[in-house]
Formats: structure tokens, sequence, C-alpha cells
């Protein structure tokens, strides 16, 4: 007869790794140079699936909850996926993203078209939505 504790450990351990690993609606791809990452918007998805897929992104790579994800090069032609459309994203701005996210007036939204938009991780994380949750 197996051991009961044996077979539960391995059910424990594949649970485990089910759970970590990170699932996108689209595509996520690292940028060169430490220049963050891209969402590239494969199937035309709103603004939230995209700050979900981000802000997914940004904790896969140890980005905290309260830390802010920017944009970094508004929607516009993928930088990485040529023929579809994308938007980079960093936890780390440069002069030029951190002068355009400071120069933000009003409310927020959830833009994709304006540079130095940004949310907390935590936030972006809020727009996913069950469904792709798994």
């Amino acid at each position: 007869m197996p051991d009961l504790r044996v077979i539960g450990l391995a059910l424990f351990l594949v649970a485990g790794a089910a759970e970590a690993k990170v699932r996108f609606l689209n595509p996520v791809n690292t940028l060169p140079n430490g220049q963050g990452f891209e969402v590239v918007d494969r199937l035309g998805t709103d603004t939230a699936r995209i700050w979900c897929d981000a802000a997914r992104a940004a904790q896969a790579g140890g980005v905290g909850n309260t830390q802010r994800i920017y944009v970094s090069r508004t929607y516009g032609p993928s930088l990485t996926a040529p023929g579809i459309d994308g938007v980079s994203f960093t936890s780390t701005p440069d002069t030029a993203v951190q002068n355009a996210a400071q120069a933000l007036t009003g409310a927020r939204t959830l833009s994709l078209t304006t540079l130095g938009n940004n949310l907390t991780v935590g936030q972006g994380v809020g727009y996913c939505i069950f469904e792709i949750d798994g």
C-alpha cells in the first residue's frame, strides 16, 4: 500500500508548481537593456486587461504591490512582435517618463496612450478577471 504522506506531499508540490506559473492574456516580452517589458495586444483587448498583464509581469519580476508601473512607450506598433500593437511598461522610469508622470493632472484613467501614466502593481492586478486567473 502506498504511503499516503508521500502521495500528499507529491500533490502539494505539483499544486504549488502550477500556482507559480504566471498566466497572461497577452504575450509579455522583455525589452533590451533593462528598459522594462512590452505587453503585446494580440487580441485587441481592453486597457484593463493590458494593465493586468503588465502588473502580473511586474510581480513576476519582483516588483512589489505598492510600487508603480509606468507607460514608458505608448500604445502603437510593437517593438517585439512586428505587425501587432503593444505598449511598453517600466517600474524604473527614466527622466522623460518621470517628468511626464509628474505633469499628469486630473483623474487617473487606464490610458495606454499617455506617456508616464501609472498605477501601483496592486491596482493593476485588481483589473485582472477571474476567468484568466485559472
